[in-house]
């Protein structure tokens, strides 16, 4: 029995209260379900004892009307007893569910004429929600069709499945595949329909597609997919003609997508492109002695059988093949300068202007200033060198030499410019620190000696630090006289690690590499503690950095380096040369990334160690700041309900060649980013700066200005000019930010901090 939804209480002499019940039978309905029937009874709960009370039950609704007189008695004297509840009248009703929808049954009922509540009319209702029978899930669509307006534009269609009350079709989906995945992705999701266009197809891809039906009771199978429907390929790429013989060779780059084969075109210099239909299926072509008396340049396209046709891509055009001629002068000459117990190894870059390979060269050289050449003659090679044996050439005169080539013409290029290579020995270096395996330190200061035979002084060196698997860790190569380094590489405690340096001469010559390996062991200082807090005012970080004690396995600390790192970005000295107990500002954190601090504390040692590290979250109070001058110590804020409105440009022109119709365009690497800037300034009771504050601040600001705003910009900029707006006490302000070309690691160093 089902708990009964009961009426408020009325009261006279004692109180009474009356509910409607609702049930049906079956209580859940079923595909199968065509019939459901549905009982209210209306129930008497009276506070105490009713002996023979003559009452009149009415109802409304779902059930029809009626009324009946019944006599209420119940015996308990508890109060509100089960005992004292009496069942009144039950009606009934046959309800047919639906496939589609639910079907509710209500009651609304009335008793009057109890003595115990003073002859008062008591009301009840009640309501129960008939389900709906569950649908099965549709049968599947079929015949799935394409076609074709455009490599943007395919139409697909497919036939219907059944549509019934117990098998409803809600919903198509249509799934595609494209060349190069192994699966089908949904695409659309559909009414009841039959066709659809799918505008997201493009050329050089293949296509299939498929769909299903869908209800509230489930999805249909899978409908077999369509046919495979090719779009236009895409052009060749990089085509290149080469004279080989009294032939051309032309290559090309296939390209992605469909294109089972090629057709070739070629244009005199003097007319349109002809299209005497030659075809290949391979990326190379070879035209049999064209015309020689005429530059030719030659057109490619790739082509793929379709459901409508054979379609083609753009035509992709070859570079101009020049009648054969002389090679132009051979550059590139190198070496500059040669070891003089080596075999010298001549190099040097053949220049076609008819494209042919080089055949063959001439090398001739002699003493610097003198007359007398010594030549090889011309060797027929294709490759780009000659090797001298060792001693071939002395060591007290610098050489010069040239070369000449040949390509299929006759004739020889005209002889390259002169080259001069210096012949010498080889200088040598030799550590003078680190000498031994034991190392006690976190860092290393390597420093080496220099010697050449001829007497020249280092003009370069390269220093690396490697683990000791030979893996580089840290290299630097400069053009100094310098013989002293330590790397920027903090040593690990327990690690082996190689030393190796070189350095080279005023000849160009290095020296041999050499090497010394060191095993580190060393007892670290205590590491540093550090808290840190936004400063909204200047949009500032205060960092206090605190040290305990050391302990047994560690060594006294002398001072310590803060460094700052943005979003997980390189870190950032931020100070240097600190006490051990003490507090500095960043003023230039970022406001809307999360801003991360560390120390590394050093020992005497020395050796060091890194604090944990702290991330500040973005500061929640949006803000928009500008900074300037020394130390960045000039700032002003605004409250960030600022409309910004950021631009990006990229500088290029527009070149006409020809044989082509459209310009082609040429972008250069200069880049431009900018926002636009308006804010409200006043009345601002923050400490938001004023209009003529900020004029003022921009007045005397010099380059770079940090702007740093709540939407992730946090730029080293230009700000030309501002101007504004003032109506009553209210004031605006806008301007542009462009930021400029300025790395704050290279270029700003070590920033010490302001202590505070």
């Amino acid at each position: 029995m089902a708990e009964p939804t009961w009426g408020p209480i009325v009261t006279g002499t004692y109180a009474a209260r009356i509910g409607v019940e609702m049930v049906q039978s079956p209580s859940t309905v079923s595909a199968s379900t065509s019939s459901v029937t549905v009982t209210a009874r209306i129930w008497l709960w009276t506070q105490y004892r009713v002996s023979n009370d003559s009452v009149t039950v009415s109802w409304s609704g779902s059930f029809g009307s009626g009324s009946a007189a019944v006599t209420a008695n119940v015996g308990s004297t508890t109060a509100w007893s089960k005992q004292n509840r009496q069942l009144l009248r039950t009606v009934t009703r046959t309800v047919s569910p639906s496939f589609s929808s639910t079907t509710a049954s209500s009651l609304s009922a009335a008793v009057s004429g109890l003595v115990a509540v003073g002859n008062k009319t008591m009301r009840a209702s009640g309501a129960i929600t008939t389900g709906r029978r569950p649908v099965s899930a549709p049968a599947a669509p079929s015949n799935v069709v394409v076609s074709r307006s455009t490599d943007y534009r395919h139409g697909v269609s497919w036939k219907l499945p059944a549509h019934t009350a117990s098998a409803p079709v809600t919903n198509i989906i249509v799934q595609r595949r494209e060349s190069g995945s192994a699966s089908f992705v949904t695409v659309a999701t559909l009414g009841r329909v039959s066709s659809w266009t799918d505008t997201s197809t493009v050329p050089g891809k293949t296509y299939q597609w498929r769909v299903y039906s869908r209800n509230t009771g489930g999805s249909s199978a899978i409908s077999p997919p369509s046919e495979l429907v090719h779009t236009s390929p895409l052009a060749p790429k990089g085509v290149r003609a080469q004279r080989s013989g009294s032939d051309v060779r032309l290559t090309w780059t296939a390209p992605a997508g469909p294109a089972t084969s090629y057709e070739i075109a070629y244009s005199p210099r003097s007319s349109g492109y002809t299209y005497p239909g030659w075809t290949t299926t391979d990326t190379s072509y070879t035209v049999s002695s064209p015309d020689p008396t005429e530059p030719l340049t030659y057109a490619v396209r790739a082509r793929t059988p379709g459901m409508w046709g054979t379609l083609t891509s753009a035509w992709a055009h070859s570079n101009e093949v020049q009648l054969l001629t002389a090679p132009s002068s051979p550059t590139l000459l190198a070496p500059t300068a040669v070891e003089a117990s080596d075999p010298v190894r001549l190099s040097w870059q053949h220049n076609p202007i008819d494209t042919t390979d080089q055949s063959a060269y001439e090398v001739r050289w002699r003493v610097k200033g003198t007359s007398a050449w010594t030549s090889t003659g011309r060797r027929p090679s294709t490759t780009a060198w000659h090797t001298l044996d060792a001693g071939t050439w002395g060591t007290q005169e610098p050489m010069e030499w040239q070369v000449r080539t040949w390509g299929q013409h006759t004739d020889p290029s005209p002889w390259s410019s002169l080259k001069t290579t210096t012949v010498s020995e080889r200088p040598s270096v030799t550590l003078t620190s680190p000498v031994e395996p034991a190392w006690p330190s976190s860092s290393v200061r390597i420093v080496w000696s220099f010697f050449d035979p001829e007497g020249s002084a280092q003009v370069a060196f390269r220093v690396r630090l490697l683990d000791s698997d030979g893996n580089e860790l840290w290299s630097m190569r400069r053009p100094w006289l310098s013989r002293v380094v330590t790397p920027d590489y903090r040593l690990q405690d327990g690690m082996s690690y190689v030393v190796a340096v070189s350095a080279q001469d005023a000849a160009g010559l290095w020296s041999e590499e050499v090497t010394q390996r060191i095993d580190v062991t060393y007892a670290p200082p205590p590491a540093a503690r550090l808290s840190a807090e936004r400063m909204v005012d200047t949009g500032a970080v205060a960092v206090s950095i605190s040290h305990r004690d050391p302990t047994d396995g560690e060594v006294e600390a002398v001072e310590c380096t803060l460094q700052r790192s943005i979003d997980g970005g390189p870190w950032h000295t931020v100070a240097t040369g600190l006490p051990l107990e003490t507090g500095y500002v960043d003023p230039i954190p970022h406001t809307s990334r999360p801003t991360s601090y560390r120390v590394v504390t050093v020992s005497a040692t020395p050796s060091e160690v890194e604090s944990d590290t702290l991330v500040l979250e973005p500061d929640p109070q949006a803000w928009v700041y500008l900074n300037a001058g020394p130390g960045w110590s000039q700032v002003v804020r605004m409250r960030d309900n600022a409309k910004t409105s950021p631009r990006w440009t990229r500088q290029g022109k527009l070149h006409h060649f020809a044989g082509r119709r459209r310009p082609t365009s040429i972008r250069s690497e200069h880049q431009t980013r900018d926002v636009g800037v308006s804010v409200q300034l006043a009345p601002n009771p923050d400490g938001g700066c004023t209009y003529e504050e900020l004029e003022d601040f921009l007045a005397e600001a010099d380059l770079p200005i940090l702007y740093r705003d709540a939407k992730g910009r946090r730029w080293f900029a230009d700000i030309s000019e501002v101007s504004g707006s003032e109506e009553r006490i209210l004031e605006e302000a806008s301007f542009t930010v462009t930021e400029i070309d300025f790395d704050e690691l290279t270029e700003l160093g070590e920033v010490v901090s302001t202590k505070w």
